[in-house]
């Protein structure tokens, strides 16, 4: 396990930068003898830390994670056609609350059958309101657990604001613990974008389709931070919880305290966090300079 990973994702955390501490939950202060009176009840944890500059792709990856931004369906229930932020799921298919397909909840699906669709929201903001230009749009990406009645796979799929097809597509096959590596989607599904939502269409034979715990971050990624989602999110063995709270793990979290001999199961934190500094760093990579390269420092909190 890395010394931190939000969502699964590993960060690169510059040496020395990696601080934790607590937070008391209660009351601390002096009664009018000048006693000390503290009415602690717990201890809440945070970690403070800062990653080595990166290329401004990979910053905003982990800047999305760490805030807790986009939407994320875990697909459970009647209501799980809407995310944590009130975003709905849309298309042809429907919820279904039983018959499997969930890796991680066995049940709780968006399920579609020959020919329906699924329509998942990636258009979260823009500056509309104010100018007619394209002011303060972006892409999307999206990762989450797709199963065809036999097999499952993590799939992920980034697309730009303007463009009609998504530009990347990419997928690891195998279960919950054991999904292979990252390589071009081989599924059969259709894939379209219009006005910044992603339509996925289901073939005209085969299947049913079932999609969980869908994930999407508001920023188009290439290829190489597709493949680090999927790595991320295949590794998590638990639901994420509802954004903008964010799932933390750490060398620091033994799985000792859970269970003598653990298997899936997963030490970690639910947190909120926050981005404390997102300075741009100039310098040289690969033998070329660039003015793009980004260092982000960051607080993640206990809930």
């Amino acid at each position: 396990m890395p010394i931190l990973s939000v969502a699964g994702v590993p960060f690169p955390v510059a040496i020395d930068s990696l601080r934790l501490g607590t937070e008391s939950v209660g009351s601390k202060a002096r009664n009018q003898r000048g006693h000390l009176v503290a009415e602690r009840r717990r201890e809440k944890w945070f970690i403070e830390f800062s990653l080595s500059p990166k290329p401004l792709d990979e910053a905003n990856l982990y800047r999305a994670l760490v805030l807790g931004e986009g939407e994320f369906w875990n697909t459970i229930g009647a209501s799980g056609a809407y995310g944590a932020k009130g975003l709905q799921l849309t298309g042809t298919g429907t919820i279904n609350a039983a018959g499997g397909g969930n890796p991680i909840s066995t049940n709780g699906v968006w399920r579609t059958t020959t020919g329906q669709t699924l329509v998942v929201p990636g258009k979260f903001y823009d500056q509309s309101a104010v100018s007619s230009s394209l002011a303060g749009l972006t892409g999307a990406t999206l990762v989450g657990w797709r199963y065809d009645g036999s097999a499952y796979r993590v799939v992920g799929i980034s697309w730009r604001a303007l463009d009609a097809a998504p530009a990347v597509k990419r997928e690891k096959l195998g279960a919950l613990g054991s999904s292979g590596a990252s390589q071009a989607y081989t599924g059969t599904e259709t894939f379209s974008t219009s006005a910044g939502a992603l339509t996925i269409t289901a073939p005209g034979s085969g299947g049913p389709w079932s999609w969980s715990n869908l994930l999407v971050l508001p920023y188009y990624l290439p290829q190489a931070q597709v493949d680090a989602l999927m790595d991320g999110f295949a590794l998590c063995t638990y639901a994420q919880p509802q954004l903008p709270r964010v799932y933390v793990q750490s060398d620091l979290f033994p799985t000792s305290q859970l269970k003598a001999s653990p298997a899936l199961e997963q030490a970690a934190l639910i947190c909120i966090g926050e981005v404390t500094s997102f300075d741009v760093v100039p310098l040289v990579r690969g033998g070329a300079f660039s003015t793009t390269e980004v260092r982000l420092g960051g607080r993640l909190t206990e809930v």
